[in-house]
C-alpha cells in the first residue's frame, strides 16, 4: 500500500511536470512565431529600400 502511495505521488508529480513543460513549450513557440513575423517584417522593409 505504501509503495502505490509512493508511485501515484511520482505519477502526479510527472504529470505536473508535463503541463508545465508543455505551457513553456507553447509560450516558447509564441514568442518563436513573433520573432519570425517581426523579422520577415524587417527583412520586407529593408528590401523595398
Amino acid at each position: 500500500e505504501e509503495e502505490n502511495e509512493r508511485i501515484n505521488l511520482k505519477v502526479k508529480e510527472s504529470d505536473d511536470d508535463r503541463t508545465r513543460l508543455n505551457r513553456v513549450i507553447t509560450t516558447l513557440q509564441d514568442q518563436l512565431e513573433k520573432y519570425k513575423k517581426l523579422s520577415s517584417d524587417t527583412k520586407s522593409k529593408l528590401d523595398t529600400t
